[in-house]
């Protein structure tokens, strides 16, 4: 599916939204925005005013008159859901579905079709900041950076160890260490 101009504007007008949601809710930012994505079409059809999850209390779409309105009445609507915590996509989708929030039998595999859609525009530059995940089944714990940084430490520790092992070989082989050389000078 080609990336619309349309598809990058909504990943860009509404990541931020997506990781304040995210961040309340346990959730990854990622599987919010698509899941409004999926909702709207990337922002062709909202069934209620500043409605982006399309949230529709005792069956009736409703209309807010502020995004802010709209983004707690969805959060209420995951609660009510028990979608909080989701460690997947796959999860999510489900539970969205059990508690009836998704009445649409095929909701999750839509949804993860729409998830590589946004993956895809955000991995070309589309847009949307905050962690995002590239596998809808990679268990993230928070959509901040912090939490982010937290969770690739380990990845930076170990290009650490090996630049520590590297210099220490080369001093106990006898061999000269300039680390300006090394690391590269300015």
């Amino acid at each position: 599916m080609a990336t619309s101009q349309q598809q990058i504007d909504f990943i860009n007008q509404y990541s931020g939204a997506a990781s304040k949601v995210g961040q309340a809710q346990g959730i990854p930012s990622n599987y919010i925005l698509s899941q409004w994505a999926l909702e709207t079409g990337f922002g062709t059809h909202f069934a209620g005013t500043n409605n982006l999850g399309n949230v529709s209390p005792g069956g009736q779409v409703a209309n807010y008159s502020t995004l802010g309105q709209g983004l707690s009445a969805y959060q209420g609507a995951l609660k009510s859901e028990g979608v909080q915590n989701t460690p997947t996509l796959y999860d999510f989708a489900n539970a969205l579905q059990k508690g009836g929030y998704a009445t649409d039998p095929n909701y999750a595999n839509k949804l993860q079709g729409v998830f590589q859609t946004v993956q895809k525009d955000v991995q070309t530059g589309g847009g949307a900041t905050g962690a995002m995940s590239t596998n809808p089944n990679q268990k993230i714990a928070s959509s901040s950076p912090l939490e982010w940084i937290k969770a690739n430490i380990g990845n930076f520790g170990l290009v650490v160890l090996g630049a520590i092992l590297i210099i220490g070989t080369l001093l106990m082989t006898g061999e000269q260490v300039n680390i300006k050389n090394i690391i590269g000078s300015k």
